[in-house]
């Protein structure tokens, strides 16, 4: 099947709506008002240093304690963005808030790409609002978020024609998504890696490259491959992978192992509902592997377009399973935030499926019932997606009118040796809240907190 759509060029009005839904799905998700919690509190003490020198050494030293497996660079940016404008949480979250409105917006550059009109475009952003387990941490100081959006705009890039990536848009993006990703986490390069060995087989599927060597090197682009590499093991040497505790806790402290598959399929189906909706779904996302392995030849140019998006769906599962394996052999706990990439890719991988499901369906339907059946079975999708999503969206709606404007400002002003030491977790997290509230720049109160210097507002 070779692709005739040769370029990228996006109507400005659909552009203009696409940003329109993805600000606007990134907005229900905004915790106005939200107290922040111990871990978002390990990235605002940062922001207590003196200079970036200060911060950045007291951030390497921690990604090997309590922050460990992280690349320190979202805590750096916040350690500016608080420098700049102050404590303020909204601030504090904005890089996942930021990340959550490109995550949409990839998501219908990845269907555009592949040739999908906008109501499919426009459906992908639907269905990753749906994903609720993954849009809670647009809420969140952590770095998720980005490494979600990482992954989806690297989708983007690797799934795109030679002649598509030619364009500005798409070198951006590409550039964009990959120095995003090995800047924020660790597991990107995993993503990094599967997402173009699988962009390069569906281009190959597609008739738009050879298994030649030189489509290989064009195709992996080897100077933005080098480029992400260097960057990526230089940060690792100074951050996470210079050491890290040694773990002896429960993988499934959080999860019980009775839980567990469940958990799996609910959190990477959640715009579907209940998860045996899910499960249903993903086991039935494998008929277009089995007929095209099956069917007769004739048939399998049928087939052939539900093939990408059908592997790219069981290859995020793959890739979750991975993950979770690995956290159970370092004896560490086994969370669903650890999957977040793969949930995003998920959504991604389903609206793909149903819009090359639907084309199909409109070329092979005779003519005179086309249209009112292709209307009609879009319209069942979308009421039955709509139902399923209908309580979140209707929480997240209350929750902003509820959060906003909420807080009101509050004096912080702490004396030297005004506090009981040693200073417990729960104690750190509500004075940061006090000092957020107050409006005021971070106290130097919260260097301490990674210092092993006396604290002087320790009562004597």
């Amino acid at each position: 099947m070779k692709r005739t759509e040769s370029s990228f060029n996006w109507p400005y009005w659909q552009l203009i709506l696409v940003c329109i839904a993805s600000v606007l799905g990134t907005l229900l998700y905004t915790p106005f008002g939200k107290p922040i919690w111990i871990d978002e509190f390990l990235h605002f003490a940062f922001a207590s240093f003196d200079s970036t020198e200060e911060a950045w050494a007291a951030i390497k030293r921690s990604t090997s304690g309590v922050n460990h497996g992280q690349t320190g660079i979202y805590m750096l940016i916040n350690y500016w963005a608080l420098k700049f404008w102050g404590s303020d949480a909204l601030i504090l979250r904005a890089p996942s808030l930021i990340c959550t409105a490109l995550l949409y917006f990839f998501a219908a550059m990845t269907i555009k790409i592949r040739g999908y009109g906008f109501i499919w475009q426009i459906g992908a952003v639907f269905i990753l609002f749906g994903q609720s387990e993954l849009l809670y941490y647009a809420g969140e100081a952590r770095p998720y978020m980005p490494l979600a959006t990482a992954a989806i705009g690297t989708l983007a890039y690797a799934v795109a024609s030679p002649d598509q990536r030619a364009t500005l848009t798409i070198k951006l993006t590409g550039l964009f998504s990959v120095i995003l990703g090995v800047l924020m986490h660790p597991y990107f390069s995993l993503y990094w890696a599967a997402i173009f060995v699988f962009g390069f087989w569906q281009s190959w599927l597609n008739q738009e490259v050879k298994f030649t060597l030189k489509d290989l090197l064009a195709y992996f682009n080897i100077p933005l491959c080098v480029i992400g590499t260097l960057i990526y093991f230089y940060l690792a040497s100074q951050t996470w992978l210079t050491g890290s505790p040694v773990f002896a806790l429960d993988p499934f402290q959080f999860m019980r192992r009775t839980d567990i598959y469940r958990l799996f399929i609910y959190n990477h189906t959640t715009f579907l509902g209940v998860h045996t909706r899910g499960e249903f779904f993903l086991y039935l996302s494998l008929t277009p592997l089995v007929l095209y392995l099956f069917c007769p030849s004739r048939l399998k140019s049928l087939v052939r377009p539900l093939l990408p998006p059908a592997v790219l769906l069981w290859l995020a599962l793959g890739l979750t399973f991975f993950i979770s394996l690995m956290s159970y052999y370092q004896n560490y706990w086994i969370l669903t935030r650890q999957w977040v990439a793969s949930i995003a890719i998920v959504a991604v991988a389903f609206a793909w499926l149903m819009a090359a499901l639907f084309q199909i369906l409109e070329r092979t339907v005779p003519v005179r019932f086309r249209q009112g059946l292709i209307a009609l079975l879009f319209l069942l999708l979308t009421i039955y997606c709509w139902r399923a999503s209908e309580h979140n969206a209707k929480v997240r709606w209350a929750s902003l009118l509820d959060n906003y404007g909420k807080a009101t400002v509050q004096q912080f002003d702490l004396k030297l040796g005004a506090l009981q030491c040693p200073i417990q977790p729960e104690v750190w997290v509500d004075l940061a809240n006090a000092n957020i509230n107050s409006r005021s720049s971070v106290s130097p109160l919260f260097k301490y907190y990674y210092s092993g210097t006396e604290n002087p507002y320790c009562a004597k």
